[in-house]
């Protein structure tokens, strides 16, 4: 049975890295500081992963009552999570263990971090209690 589920997974997992090209899209501090990247200076922020962050911060904003010009980006980067809770398991909740495309954004907001998550087909949504384990990096060989 492991032989089988290697034959279906293995070519699965080759085939999404080969389309990775297209998200490796990441927007971060090259200084390791949290602070926060303003709309205007996202390097390397991608159109892809510009959509997601513009729909988080949309989010925050009606859920904060700011203006979304106030809420910076601290981090945006595609990853893969380690199950089917995509990085924000509740309490009680059983889980797929499945490997889960998707992508991490870290908001600021009035000196506040905002942790908003995105994976398979669902949209960005604000996580109060990111898993301590946090995601895998987004493909094969990035360390």
């Amino acid at each position: 049975m492991a032989i089988a589920i290697s034959l279906i997974v293995l070519p699965a997992l080759m085939a999404c890295s080969q389309m990775r090209s297209d998200r490796d899209e990441v927007a971060e501090r090259s200084d390791g500081s949290d602070e926060a990247i303003s709309p205007d200076e996202t390097p390397g922020l991608g159109p892809g992963l510009q959509r997601l962050a513009d729909i988080a911060r949309s989010d925050l904003s009606t859920k904060l009552g700011v203006d979304a010009g106030d809420i910076g980006i601290v981090e945006a980067a595609y990853v893969t999570w380690r199950d089917s809770s995509i990085g924000c398991p509740m309490p009680n909740m059983q889980y797929m263990q499945v490997l889960t495309n998707g992508a991490r954004m870290v908001l600021s907001a009035n000196g506040v971090l905002y942790h908003y998550h995105s994976g398979g087909n669902r949209a960005p949504f604000l996580c109060a209690r990111p898993s301590p384990e946090g995601p895998l990096p987004y493909g094969p060989g990035e360390a």
